[in-house]
């Protein structure tokens, strides 16, 4: 794999890839492994990209949206700029939309639960305790 060189190309990478790779780690802790999409590396990417791509274009609207006065034309011409003068802010944006967001909106998406009876004994019979539907089960399957 190539390191990023440039600006553009670590941009890139934040933008294309980390979302969608945290959004499916966070899915896959929750849900479970998901066949062979999570075990091959190239679907993995595949997935992580398409993710991406849906996260950004959200982000755009939303941007477009609630600020349309905002002229994001000097950010686009020169990038580097202002990655050196205000690396506080372009930091805080990376971890929010990059990893809060995809983190926090996976649970939400993926997280199932089911009411099991509770296993004590003399414990009501309607008594029920949450449980996690999907992810990694304790006991050996074959």
């Amino acid at each position: 794999m190539l390191i990023p060189t440039s600006v553009a190309n670590a941009l890139l990478i934040v933008v294309l890839v980390i979302p969608g790779f945290v959004y499916g780690s966070v899915r896959s802790v929750f849900r479970g492994p998901q066949s062979s999409r999570d075990t091959e590396l190239s679907s993995r990417i595949a997935t992580a990209v398409v993710v991406s791509v849906v996260f950004d274009s959200l982000y755009l609207i939303t941007v477009a949206m609630a600020f349309p006065d905002v002229d994001l034309r000097p950010f686009a011409q020169q990038p580097e700029a202002f990655a050196l003068t205000q690396p506080l802010v372009l930091g805080l944006v990376v971890l929010v939309l990059g990893v809060g967001i995809p983190a926090f909106s996976s649970p939400l998406l993926h997280f199932r639960i089911v009411w099991k009876p509770v296993d004590r004994p003399g414990a009501p019979r309607w008594l029920k305790r949450p449980a996690r539907k999907g992810g990694y089960r304790n006991f050996p399957t074959a």
